[in-house]
């Protein structure tokens, strides 16, 4: 009898605790094609009030929310942190341009033509344009906190002649000068709205209003930040962005030098 009963004891608990471990509630991860949604909790209640004046939002079981951070990211759970009157965003404009309007918008494909190069003189953007080669310029709004970079990659690090690639005109930061190859770009004109944009070296040294009075940036295959709003929000962003080329004696001829550069918008928010 002491045995069946010790026996009968333990199967009791044994139901007991399944009962009890299947009762409890867990989060499992909401996914689709294009999201996830991590360790979703789930609250006691919430909403939202408001009134001319105010905005009430609400939550009944707030015990599982808050704020994490690392080095590079932070997240904010719970529902507390969902609602955002004014999220973050950002929107990145690139036109180009050949008169002096600063508002001009153009859509793709973008491009500068350098047309026919000779040793004798520096060919790029005049500022203001009026006529060819074009300029380019961007308009930038970023409200996140942090605010936003530009920053520029080249596909080759300098011309490259598509039918012979070992042919370049090299990229160097540098003053232009009539007779040395080089090809380059520079930070010139720039206004904001509210907030600043900032040119960033090297590509900030010195852009005039004629291609052989600028100083250019290197371009490389690695992207370069070439402005900045200071790490604020900023409205109303607008840059200019001239590009210069230069060749020798010596540089191989051919009527297929080329490269492609793409500006990108970063939020630091």
């Amino acid at each position: 009898m002491v045995i069946k009963k010790h026996f009968f004891i333990k199967l009791l608990g044994f139901f007991l605790l399944f009962f009890f471990l299947t009762s409890i509630a867990r989060g499992m991860d909401l996914t689709s094609t294009s999201f996830i949604v991590r360790d979703p909790i789930v609250g006691t209640g919430g909403g939202y009030g408001s009134s001319a004046s105010f905005q009430l939002i609400s939550a009944g079981n707030t015990t599982l929310s808050g704020v994490a951070s690392s080095a590079s990211f932070s997240t904010h759970y719970g529902f507390l942190y969902y609602p955002n009157p004014n999220p973050p965003s950002i929107t990145f404009d690139i036109d180009t341009y050949n008169t002096s309007t600063t508002t001009t918008t153009t859509v793709a494909p973008y491009s500068v033509s350098l047309g026919t190069l000779s040793p004798a003189a520096v060919t790029g953007t005049t500022e203001g344009g009026g006529g060819t080669p074009n300029g380019i310029w961007f308009s930038l709004d970023a409200n996140g906190a942090g605010g936003a970079i530009v920053t520029v990659v080249s596909s080759g690090g300098a011309l490259k002649s598509t039918s012979v690639p070992g042919d370049t005109i090299p990229s160097a930061t540098a003053a232009m000068s009539a007779g040395t190859a080089n090809y380059g770009i520079c930070a010139n004109r720039n206004a904001t709205t509210t907030g600043v944009l900032n040119k960033v070296s090297p590509f900030a040294s010195t852009c005039g209003t004629t291609p052989s009075s600028n100083s250019v940036g290197a371009v490389t295959t690695s992207a370069q930040t070439i402005y900045n709003t200071g790490g604020a929000a900023v409205t109303g962003g607008r840059g200019e962005i001239m590009v210069d080329a230069a060749i020798s004696n010596t540089t191989p001829a051919h009527t297929d030098y080329g490269d492609t550069l793409t500006f990108i918008a970063t939020s630091t928010f």
